[in-house]
């Protein structure tokens, strides 16, 4: 076999050893970027979640401006004057404070979206000076004032709840949006100051304000109770006692007080006393927001740290890993040392005494070097023979078929189970599932192959194959000679027992007529009741005609059948939205094709009607010239469901999915059914729209 040198042997070693190593190496740093990239977006969270902070004070601040103006607008001026100034003075702090730490923003470091919120939360503070000026000389009315400062908080609470997008935690995602709902409770109880201030000023509710009254305070119970459900225990029994306290149940009082006289006013409310009092609610909410926002920034913090531990962990992981492996490696090219000789004797015994024909190949000429006596048996020729033939003497040369099913045995750890040729001394073909592994003798890998004959098992599956093939054909013969018995019916029944009927009941309308004149009560009752039944035979005949054979099918198409059928089904099921979608126009395809489509919907409709007790059902259709799964012209049926679904691991199926499988299966296309329980049934058809030629010799569908 030849010897190559000790530095080219052990190289090409290490080379196979170097490439899995390698392939590791990959995919640790890809692990190592991994956790350097959500460190980096942890600490943008952080410094999102600190941004957050700033925002929810300004928002306060403004909150506080927001009634202080309204009480000023509807008193005219007389009240709040002087307490208007101070909170102008502090809501400009809030906002200095606010700038102040946006200047160490990086903004190419966040998402655009953020961003764009976050600018435009600041561009709707810009017309704040404005605002005050006509507000201090009384030039807009307090529900204009009131919906500004209302506009703003909404602005910049919308910055707030972007954060959560941008999160990679899911603890964190949680603890913002728990942040982010008390924010939009604590906001809508502002407004509810700012309206009922107003309110209890002019002594009256304005038109639509108790309508907007109720609504504030239904919405604040909804944004509490979603962040009681996603906030920490300690949390929750701090805002339930926040809930119960004095200052509550004033602010309680005043709304019964507010119920109580909706409709004629006359509250006997003092302003001052009120708006003290939900203020001092508010302020206890800010001390629990302050705690709520302490939180998150501990739990952003922590994320954090994890994430960095996590790190330097990996790192760590990989220097020593690449270490230890580097030297592994070297032990194991060191011991690789056995003579060419040995190596080869043991191999000869272990093959020889084997049953499955055992052949080694050299890797660049292919000349076969040793083979035992099961392989010459199975090839015919004797062992002195074949040492002096290569592998490509034992392939077929004439065919390109035959090319394809041949082995070169230079993959190592290959298994070709579909089978290799060989050509017997005799001229025989030999079908044999081969087996390649490496053999190292001293540096060099030859490929060892096993062989077994599998001629006959090859034979057997090949039958099977066409017998199989052969009874789809004739099941998807079944259906076309079904579908064109139903179509006869159908056309009968239409032709000429309809018309038939119709001859009747204009004869029986017109005696119907002729009796009323003469005044033949008897007479027209009778003539009177056969027209009726009569129209109900008609009614009948033309439901069996459509559940026989869809004349619209035939006369309009694919198209308006379809619609004709589902909009049938949305008037039986109000409770259901039945919704189709045709993506662009359909070709003109076979008739077989349609009734198939036709069939699967109509097969569906009866099961999500029956079982799957769904609201909401979507049926879309779409043709491709050339559909990528079949790689043919295709349409594409979708059909999707919220109902209970049902279990696909059952053994076996309903016979309703059996047919629709078998329809499709028999016309070349594919059939996917996917399902959970409560996560409703989705079915994927792919039909194409060239027939199979047994189907095209058949009826017409």
């Amino acid at each position: 076999m030849g010897k190559h040198s000790s530095i080219i042997e052990k190289a090409k070693l290490v080379m196979l050893f170097a490439l899995p190593f390698l392939i590791f190496l990959c995919i640790a740093l890809w692990q190592i970027f991994h956790h350097e990239t959500d460190v980096r977006a942890i600490s943008n969270i952080e410094k999102q979640v600190q941004l957050s902070t700033h925002i929810s004070s300004l928002v306060h601040e403004l909150q506080k401006e927001r009634g202080d103006s309204g009480i000023y607008l509807s008193s005219q001026g007389a009240l709040f004057s002087d307490e208007l100034l101070i909170q102008r003075h502090k809501t400009d702090n809030s906002y200095t404070r606010l700038n102040r730490f946006l200047t160490t923003f990086n903004y190419l470091e966040y998402p655009s979206q953020f961003i764009y919120l976050l600018e435009h939360s600041q561009l709707s503070l810009q017309s704040l000076d404005e605002i005050r000026n006509k507000i201090s000389l009384s030039q807009m009315t307090a529900v204009e004032a009131i919906e500004y400062f209302t506009n703003v908080n909404r602005h910049f609470l919308n910055v707030i709840e972007e954060v959560a997008q941008n999160s990679p935690e899911p603890d964190l995602v949680f603890a913002i949006i728990s942040y982010t709902n008390f924010l939009r409770g604590k906001e809508l109880l502002g407004i509810e100051r700012a309206l009922l201030s107003h309110t209890f000023t002019q002594d009256y509710f304005e038109e639509g304000a108790y309508r907007q009254f109720m609504k504030l305070v239904t919405e604040q119970n909804v944004y509490h109770q979603r962040f009681l459900s996603l906030t920490k225990p300690e949390l929750v029994n701090e805002f339930n006692g926040l809930n119960s306290d004095e200052q509550s149940r004033k602010v309680q009082k005043y709304r019964n007080i507010a119920h109580k006289n909706a409709e004629n006013g006359h509250f006997g409310v003092n302003v001052k006393s009120w708006f003290n009092a939900i203020s001092a609610k508010i302020d206890q909410f800010k001390i629990l927001e302050d705690a709520i926002t302490n939180d998150l920034t501990q739990t952003a913090l922590q994320k954090k740290t994890e994430s960095e531990v996590s790190l330097v962990r990996w790192r760590v992981f990989i220097f020593v890993l690449s270490l230890s492996t580097a030297i592994v490696g070297f032990w194991m090219v060191r011991r690789i040392s056995l003579t060419f000789e040995r190596r080869l004797e043991e191999y000869g015994m272990l093959f020889e005494n084997s049953s499955a024909g055992m052949v080694v190949v050299h890797p660049i000429n292919k000349k076969i070097l040793f083979c035992n006596a099961a392989f010459a048996s199975k090839l015919g020729y004797s062992k002195e023979a074949l040492s002096c033939m290569s592998l490509s003497d034992l392939h077929p040369k004439t065919s390109i078929v035959d090319k394809g099913r041949c082995c070169d045995f230079t993959a190592p750890d290959s298994l070709k189970e579909n089978g290799t040729t060989f050509i017997r001394q005799n001229g025989d073909v030999l079908l044999a599932e081969v087996t390649v592994f490496p053999m190292n003798i001293e540096g060099i890998m030859y490929m060892v192959a096993s062989i077994k004959d599998i001629t006959e098992r090859q034979k057997v599956m090949n039958e099977n194959l066409l017998l199989l093939g052969e009874n789809k054909s004739l099941i998807q013969r079944n259906y076309v000679l079904q579908e064109a018995e139903r179509r006869d019916i159908a056309r009968e029944l239409h032709d000429q027992l309809g018309q038939e009927l119709v001859g009747i009941m204009l004869q029986a309308d017109s005696l119907c007529q002729l009796s009323s004149k003469q005044d033949h009560q008897g007479v027209s009752l009778t003539a009177s009741n056969i027209a009726k039944n009569i129209r109900s035979i008609i009614s009948s005949t033309r439901d069996l005609t459509n559940k026989l054979r869809p004349v619209s099918l035939d006369q309009l198409g694919l198209e308006s059948a379809l619609c004709e059928l589902i909009d049938a089904w949305s008037k039986l099921n109000k409770d259901t939205n039945f919704k189709f979608t045709l993506h662009n126009s359909l070709p003109d395809v076979h008739g077989q094709i349609s009734i198939c489509v036709y069939r699967i919907v109509q097969e569906n409709l009866t099961n999500i009607g029956k079982h799957a007790k769904a609201n909401d059902v979507s049926i879309s259709l779409r043709y491709d010239e050339c559909l990528t799964e079949l790689n043919t012209p295709a349409l594409t049926l979708l059909i999707n469901d919220n109902g209970i679904g049902m279990s696909t691991n059952k053994e076996g199926s309903g016979m309703g999915v059996i047919s629709m499988r078998e329809r499709i299966q028999g016309l070349g296309g594919l059939f996917y059914l996917t399902s959970e329980p409560n996560n409703g049934v989705k079915i994927i058809a792919h039909i194409p729209v060239v027939v199979p030629l047994l189907v095209k010799d058949g009826v017409a569908g």
